[in-house]
């Protein structure tokens, strides 16, 4: 059985990749907030919005999951762990400063 699920979701990845008409979207920065229904995610690339997400609680709840785990195993493979950017903004803090002095 684990086979058939593994070669659907291989299918149907290369389908999504494939369609020209689902929009391929880069990002490297997000605004999220949330109301009492859904969440709202704002996808961003430099700083400008490329996409407006509204999710679910419980699909931002599977997502954020799915996500952990495929980063944690990720980790786990390349024994190298990915920071966030808010631990990079913390490490970095001041280091473009000192070099601009």
């Amino acid at each position: 059985m684990e086979d058939n699920s593994q070669e659907a979701l291989q299918q149907q990845i290369q389908s999504a990749l494939a369609n020209k008409e689902i929009p391929h979207i880069y990002f490297n920065g997000v605004t999220i907030t949330s109301s009492s229904g859904d969440m709202l995610i704002i996808l961003k690339r430099n700083n400008e919005s490329v996409a407006v997400l509204n999710v679910s609680y419980t699909m931002a709840k599977t997502l954020s999951t799915n996500l952990g785990a495929l980063i944690a195993n990720f980790e786990d493979v390349t024994e190298n762990p990915i920071m966030t950017t808010k631990e990079i903004e913390e490490k970095t803090r001041g280091t473009q400063d000192d070099k601009n002095e």
